[in-house]
């Protein structure tokens, strides 16, 4: 039996085989020059994001305490700053409340001013105190002061010398 030859084409293209085309194909279609990038003048309310950054380790001098900070986003100002000085005085108060001790339900929130927020966690089955969340709070106070520029929205660990205990974000 003569199958048409129409069909053997059809055949061969449903198959995954090529069929000869008298076109180029969009994808591989050349072109005699390349148009120039767009100009554009940065906007000054935005801030850039921070790409590619290695984790940054900070220590709390007055403990064994450290974070382990990756960067989301540089944020100009001092809002950081002040939603970490707000986070310590609060830490410090519950403490002088009601002593140190284990974080109710292994989670903490602090809303701060502009939106802001800082939240901090239990992890690795780990618990973390009021103590070591004071002290993670300082450490990073101390990296605002000392080379973050103003301070960034931020993940970070929480260690307690060889110990994760939690994690956290802030921003």
């Amino acid at each position: 039996m003569r199958v048409p030859s129409l069909s053997i084409l059809a055949a061969l293209a449903f198959a995954g085989l090529a069929v000869p085309s008298t076109t180029t194909p969009p994808s591989i279609q050349t072109h005699s020059s390349v148009p120039a990038p767009p100009t554009t003048t940065p906007n000054p309310l935005l801030t850039p994001r921070l790409h590619s950054r290695a984790p940054i380790t900070w220590h709390d001098p007055n403990s064994r305490t450290f974070v382990v900070i990756s960067l989301i986003r540089t944020i100009t100002g001092p809002s950081i700053r002040n939603l970490l000085s707000e986070a310590s005085t609060a830490i410090t108060a519950h403490i002088a409340a009601q002593g140190d001790g284990v974080i109710a339900g292994g989670y903490w929130q602090l809303d701060g001013a502009q939106n802001l927020v800082l939240t901090a966690m239990n992890a690795n089955n780990h618990q973390t105190t009021w103590g070591v969340l004071g002290a993670a709070v300082n450490a990073l106070l101390g990296w605002v002061d000392g080379g973050a520029g103003g301070g960034a929205a931020a993940y970070f660990e929480i260690w307690d010398g060889v110990n994760e205990v939690g994690v956290g974000q802030m921003g």
